[in-house]
Formats: C-alpha cells, structure tokens, sequence
C-alpha cells in the first residue's frame, strides 16, 4: 500500500469513533428516558438535565469536532498535494490513539489530570503534523 492510501486509515478509524459515539449517545439516551432517570419535558429545555454518563458522552461526541476538524484538513490537504508518506501516516495514527485515549478516559473516568496529558498528546501532535507538512510545502514552491 502506498502511504497516500495508509493515511486513509486513520481518518476512517478517527471518522469511525465518531460514529460509534453518537450512536452510544443515542443508546444511553434512549436507556435514560426509559428507566425514569430523565424526562422529555426536562430534557427538551436543557442538556443539563441528562444524568451524568449521557453527558459525559455527549461531551466527548461534542469534542469531535473540534481537534479533529484540524486533522481532517490537513488530511485532506496532504491527500490533495501529493504530500503523502510515513511521517504523517505514523503521526496520523499517533493523533487518532490520543484522541481513543482521550475519548475512554472521558467517558469513563473523566479524570481531568489523565484527560488533559490526552489531550495535549493529541494537540502537540497535531502542531508537528501542522508544522510538518508546512515545513514540506515551503520547501517545495
């Protein structure tokens, strides 16, 4: 496989997270409208109102699309110019297992402590990657 196709992976992997997310924010919500813990008149006015491992979900779900926006670009944009090969492949799948990190202590834990040194895994990466393929650009006109 070549490294154009390789880094298809990780965004699919990343994209497929995202699904699995909102489809467990989906489950959880319907399991606490069912067993009492919520009501839809409550529900309606506020997200507030969801018992705390819906929101827990739901935060994470929301926290998609902020990092990972970034990374989706620059995928595209490396895909787009031909820019392809192993340093950004291995930094991709380094970003998309901060972000499963990230993602597992969220909705588990939540310890903030484990959850930030995740999240700063996944923005330091995406900084190199950034810086990474800026450095290529420049050096290519």
């Amino acid at each position: 496989m070549n490294s154009a196709t390789l880094l298809l992976l990780p965004i699919m992997a990343q994209m497929l997270m995202t699904f699995l997310l909102v489809v467990w924010l989906g489950y959880a919500k319907v399991q606490s409208l069912k067993s009492g813990k919520v009501t839809l008149d409550k529900v309606s006015l506020s997200s507030d109102a969801w018992p705390d491992n819906v929101k827990k979900i739901s935060n994470n779900f929301n926290n998609q699309f902020q990092l990972p926006v970034l990374f989706y670009i620059l995928c595209i944009l490396v895909l787009l110019r031909g820019q392809s090969d192993m340093t950004i492949v291995i930094l991709a799948w380094t970003f998309v297992l901060f972000r499963l990190a990230h993602s597992f202590i969220h909705t588990g834990s939540n310890n903030v402590h484990w959850r930030f040194n995740a999240y700063l895994g996944c923005l330091v990466t995406l900084f190199i990657m950034w810086g990474y393929v800026l450095y290529n650009f420049w050096n290519s006109l």
